[in-house]
């Protein structure tokens, strides 16, 4: 007999309340927002209201509509440095793509990118909606190479960000520096 994916087992529903009642505050449950799933559509902050208290955001209306639900998040950035060569689901902004070439490689330039998403992203980070900056998934599996990883690592985690404004986001006590999260 065919062994069942774990699409075709039917889940039990959690216990009510289960993470409804988040007491402590350094507890995060993370949802992803704003990412398309292969139907087109895409789960919203909203959506994860009761489930997560942490998400990530891949654009500026999705992190305001989180942090506006006292959520803190990622950013991905991997939608704004590399270039899948329009081969995936990755969104990428202002790119001109090689038809002839299938792989991710980093924009050429890319640190720039960075500069300027850095420097849209401070007031977030200050204000403890941004936690967290989310480099990228499978990247060196599609094409990526290590090297280049490692450099767009160690430029974001090199970035200077403006102190924490301790008043007005989702973390409003921000005392550290953004997480920078990377998934093979």
């Amino acid at each position: 007999a065919a062994v069942p994916s774990c699409f075709q087992v039917p889940l039990p529903d959690p216990p009510p309340g289960l993470l409804h009642n988040i007491t402590n505050p350094d507890l995060r449950w993370l949802g992803f927002f704003g990412q398309p799933d292969l139907d087109g559509s895409s789960y919203q902050p909203a959506d994860q209201v009761g489930f997560a208290n942490f998400g990530c955001a891949t654009d500026f209306p999705t992190l305001q509509q989180g942090a506006a639900l006292g959520m803190s998040s990622f950013f991905r950035t991997q939608t704004f440095l590399v270039d899948d060569g329009g081969n995936s689901s990755t969104r990428v902004r202002g790119a001109e793509h090689d038809a002839a070439w299938s792989g991710h490689r980093l924009f050429p330039d890319w640190r720039e990118r960075w500069e300027a998403l850095a420097a849209e992203l401070g007031p977030w980070v200050a204000n403890g909606t941004v936690s967290g900056l989310f480099i990228g998934d499978e990247l060196c599996w599609g094409g990526l190479p290590f090297t280049d990883l490692v450099d767009m690592a160690t430029a974001i985690a090199n970035t200077t960000w403006p102190a924490p404004s301790n008043g007005t986001g989702p973390q409003s006590q921000r005392t550290s520096r953004p997480i920078v999260h990377y998934n093979e």
